[in-house]
């Protein structure tokens, strides 16, 4: 209190406060003009301070940042040209300083002016603190703007679209679920531009989702474009495509979650317009089924030729089923198209589709990709086909029309071949009487193609087709059907399987987990890292010296966990945590790629919260944060409780 004699303590005690310490400084008339002056100055050394640890945090936050200076603008109290200040504030461009000089003459008008404008700069400076606080942990709550809700059974519910073109960033949309069905009549492109601190948010949180229904295939249901926004339990049923994302421009940092496409003409998800980059792409829980006579693919990543690019995305833990419709030599489940890099296609699942369940062509050795945990079932064309570029690990292929796993030679990257290739503990299962397990195109290179440790299981076919001679980097492949050509004198390339009944628990009811007396278990090789994956179809850690051949890590008889009703599959349960996919040392570039760039997987907000996840792993790793988050929260709050002081004072 400035009446007492005890306020001559104050200055003693800021030099030894304690974390966590508030002082309260009195308001009182009778303080000595010597008081005040120390209060103005203690004012000025506490703004100093204050400069200093937002410098700290600035600088320490991403030591990479410059600042740039744009131009200085001088007014003065004494001239008429003070009066310009106020136009220049709302015109200022980033990196431009402005100076006031101090002069006793201002009128009693300007001061007040000046005083309305600290109160301005301090709010300013409140904003510019929250901003740096929250960005400085993409972990912590993220400031929304306004909600607008609609309910499909108002006249309100016509105002959505308009709605949808005009959010600000932070922006909230909530749609209720019920009938009828917003229906969509025209054609709808939305342009959704949030920012990383405060995405904007597109959902239903009834639980069953809000359904946008056209009703012929004249347009797309929605075309959709921007950056760091989430559609969460939406339904898009009807039109051409379901969503077409990119028809103006780039698109990134992105989440569709749980989201249902159904019955469409054409594919049901598609980032694939020409010379768009598609980046941190997330999409979680979203099941396509039922599309039309087109060409009709689930979800539809990049252009051919690389005429667009897919890019540090996660595409994890989705359903696809039921594009039989389709043209002949269309309706893959998830295709990835040439030039498309360093995504995860991971812990999904493709049943009944007329083309391969995933299809990934040529990198351009830009990125590895990574398709790792996969089920396919009954594809009607290759299981799983690739060109280049890519892990293949821990999937389980089913009962394709053609090959459970292609290696073909089809769109390479100019004046190159099938390369950079690591097919891994995988299971194929196919006991039609006929079939391929593995075919692998002549043109391969073999020295830079790993084919360990598979489970091959083709009784009625082939194992194994193509190239003569698969070199040295074939290890531990156990298969049964026909034999397995050009691995004459490769010691331990293959060894024979008993068959589907002895070696596995039960096929025939879907199950394809080793059995107690397998020939799978402990046979793997894994004498190089290429030849390995960290864990196994259900993210069990695998053995590091004797790994279970397959997809499937024995560890006991009850590792396999069953994502079926009845002999329907559904989504996969196991592995499914924000898109986390373990991955092995020699994997590295292709998580470490994925995680530089995913501060909103990416995108923005997460399955169930309104966090972003700034990895593929962020989820797992978020206790290890929470003193940083502690410390950022306990700072943030601090620094604003000095600046409300400044302005008490």
């Amino acid at each position: 209190n400035p009446t007492t004699g005890a306020n001559q303590a104050w200055y003693s005690r800021l030099n030894n406060l304690q974390p966590g310490d508030r002082v309260i400084f009195a308001l009182g008339r009778e303080a000595s003009p010597s008081i005040m002056h120390a209060l103005a100055s203690m004012k000025t050394t506490v703004a100093h301070m204050l400069l200093v640890l937002v410098s700290i945090i600035c600088f320490h936050h991403d030591t990479s940042l410059l600042y740039v200076y744009g131009t200085t603008y001088t007014f003065n109290p004494t001239t008429g040209a003070n009066q310009a200040w106020y136009s220049r504030l709302n015109n200022l461009q980033p990196g431009d300083r402005v100076i006031f000089a101090l002069g006793r003459e201002a009128s009693p008008s300007i001061m007040h002016a000046l005083a309305s404008m600290k109160t301005t700069v301090a709010h300013m400076l409140l904003v510019l603190v929250s901003i740096i606080c929250f960005h400085h942990d993409t972990s912590l709550l993220y400031v929304y703007g306004t909600t607008y809700t609609f309910n499909p059974t108002t006249g309100a519910n016509q105002a959505w679209y308009s709605r949808l073109n005009n959010l600000q960033p932070g922006d909230r949309v909530i749609f209720a679920s019920g009938s009828p069905s917003y229906a969509t009549t025209s054609k709808i492109s939305v342009n959704i531009k949030g920012t990383a601190a405060a995405p904007i948010i597109i959902e239903c949180t009834d639980s069953s989702p809000a359904v946008f229904e056209r009703s012929n295939a004249a347009q797309n249901v929605w075309d959709i474009d921007g950056s760091y926004f989430t559609l969460r339990n939406l339904a898009f049923t009807g039109g051409s495509k379901g969503l077409r994302f990119g028809a103006q421009g780039n698109v990134s940092y992105v989440n569709l979650e749980n989201v249902k496409v159904y019955d469409t003409e054409e594919t049901g998800v598609s980032f694939n317009d020409a010379t768009r980059d598609y980046s941190n792409i997330r999409i979680t829980g979203t099941e396509v089924s039922n599309t039309g006579s087109g060409t009709s693919e689930c979800f539809y990543f990049g252009c051919q030729n690389a005429a667009c690019q897919m890019n540090h995305s996660i595409i994890d833990g989705n359903f696809c089923h039921d594009t039989l419709n389709a043209q002949s030599g269309y309706g893959s489940g998830f295709q990835l198209k040439t030039g498309s890099y360093s995504n995860q296609i991971t812990n999904n699942v493709s049943w009944k589709t007329k083309g391969p369940g995933i299809l990934a062509y040529d990198d351009y050795n830009r990125g590895v990709n990574t398709i790792v945990g996969n089920y396919i079932v009954e594809a009607g064309d290759q299981g799983i086909q690739v060109t280049a570029g890519a892990i293949l690990a821990n999937n389980i292929i089913v009962d394709s029309v053609s090959n459970g796993i292609g290696i073909i030679n089809n769109q390479v990257m100019p004046g190159s071949a099938p390369r950079n290739l690591r097919i891994i503990q995988n299971t194929v299962v196919n006991d039609a009487a006929s079939g391929t397990c593995l075919y692998l195109a002549n043109a391969v290179v073999s020295a830079t193609v790993f084919v360990a440790n598979n489970a091959l299981f083709c009784p009625n076919g082939n194992a194994y087709a193509g190239v003569s001679s698969v070199g040295s980097n074939f290890k531990s492949n156990g298969y049964i059907g026909g034999s397995f050509s050009g691995t004459a004198g490769n010691t331990g390339a293959t060894f024979v399987l008993d068959g589907i009944g002895a070696d596995l628990v039960n096929a025939a009811s879907a199950d394809y987990y080793p059995s107690t007396t397998s020939k799978l278990i402990n046979r793997g090789d894994a004498s190089s890292s290429s030849y390995t994956y960290d864990v196994d179809f259900n993210c069990v850690t695998r053995s590091a010296t004797t790994p279970t051949v397959g997809a499937y890590e024995y560890t006991s008889p009850n590792n396999h966990l069953s994502f079926y009703t009845g002999q329907t599959p559904t989504f996969k349960t196991a592995c499914q945590t924000s898109g986390t996919t373990s991955s092995s040392s020699s994997s590295s570039t292709t998580t470490a790629a994925a995680a530089s760039g995913t501060t909103a997987t990416t995108s923005p907000a997460a399955a169930t919260s309104t966090t972003m996840t700034s990895s593929p792993s962020s989820t797992t790793s978020s206790s290890q944060n929470g003193s940083g988050v502690l410390v950022t929260l306990n700072f943030c709050l601090l620094t604003t409780a000095i600046i409300m002081t400044i302005l008490s004072v």
